[in-house]
């Protein structure tokens, strides 16, 4: 009965050995088959890593000996250089200078050409020359009768340049460069001069308009700054004594008449490139040279008229 009994445990035994020994073969094969399969991904991996770089290498031979080559002349150049003195290397600086930067400046077709700036009100080239319409005309300091005069002109047909537009003002400067504004409606496009070499003379006292009606309104006529008529046949020296108005512009020509400074006169004539201007003094025509008048834009035109 015993001996029964233990050769049934024994079997038992026996059995449950054998399920947990297949077990533990089964789970090993698991693991050895898991990592054979990463060994085996890993292989192919780097093998695929260095065929593209062997492929990289096939692809660009030249390039690399390339790039050899200039590196061992570049220090071959340098080494001369050096041994030369440093004057062909001062040289080539120069040169490498000079080339970058002739093509930093642009080429003179790739400059737009500038358009000349034009009045907002008149579309009138800015500046151009007018002249004062009125006997008395009073320059403010501002586009407004609101801003306090600053100069009154008791010079009828004055020159004067105009700078900038605003309305019916005009921002003008005169021949002593006194800037101000006055209005567009006591402004003429009749072109007169005026000659250089003194001051106008100007009411800039402001307290004494409600007292001087008469006295502004008496107008210095333009005699007053002849010196002298002189007739055509006068031939005497007359350097030093004035502008001198001739018959024809050469300094050779026969004297019409002597002007002082602040001469307001009529312009007939005027070219650009030429350095006499025929003008107009009440009844008497002649030429002067350009330089001593005032009232022209440095190459501006008057047609003859």
């Amino acid at each position: 009965m015993q001996c029964g009994f233990l050769d049934h445990l024994i079997k038992k035994s026996l059995n449950c050995f054998l399920y947990i020994s297949f077990f533990i073969s089964i789970f090993c094969l698991n693991i050895l088959c898991f990592s054979s399969t990463a060994f085996t991904q890993e292989k192919n991996q780097h093998k695929q890593l260095v065929h593209k770089k062997s492929i990289r290498k096939k692809s660009h031979p030249v390039s690399h000996k390339k790039k050899k080559v200039h590196i061992q002349e570049n220090s071959q150049t340098q080494s001369v250089n050096n041994n030369e003195g440093g004057g062909t290397a001062a040289a080539g600086t120069a040169v490498g200078v000079a080339t970058a930067s002739a093509a930093a400046i642009p080429a003179a077709s790739s400059i737009p050409s500038q358009e000349p700036e034009k009045g907002s009100v008149t579309g009138l080239p800015i500046p151009h020359f007018l002249s004062l319409r009125a006997d008395v005309v009073n320059m403010r300091a501002g586009p407004g009768t609101r801003y306090p005069i600053i100069m009154i002109y008791h010079r009828r047909h004055m020159p004067v340049k105009i700078l900038r537009e605003f309305d019916v003002w005009r921002l003008i400067e005169d021949v002593d460069g006194q800037k101000g504004w006055i209005q567009q409606a006591i402004l003429s496009r009749e072109r007169f001069f005026i000659t250089t070499g003194m001051p106008l003379s100007v009411m800039d006292d402001k307290d004494k308009l409600q007292d001087e009606t008469k006295e502004k309104s008496e107008v210095k006529s333009t005699d007053s700054y002849i010196s002298e008529y002189v007739s055509k046949t006068q031939n005497s020296q007359l350097s030093g004594q004035g502008i001198i108005v001739r018959t024809v512009p050469q300094e050779s020509a026969d004297p019409v008449a002597i002007l002082k400074p602040g001469v307001v006169g009529s312009i007939k004539e005027c070219q650009p490139n030429a350095s006499w201007c025929k003008v107009k003094i009440n009844t008497y025509i002649g030429w002067i040279p350009r330089s001593n008048i005032w009232g022209l834009l440095p190459q501006e035109i008057i047609q003859p008229h």
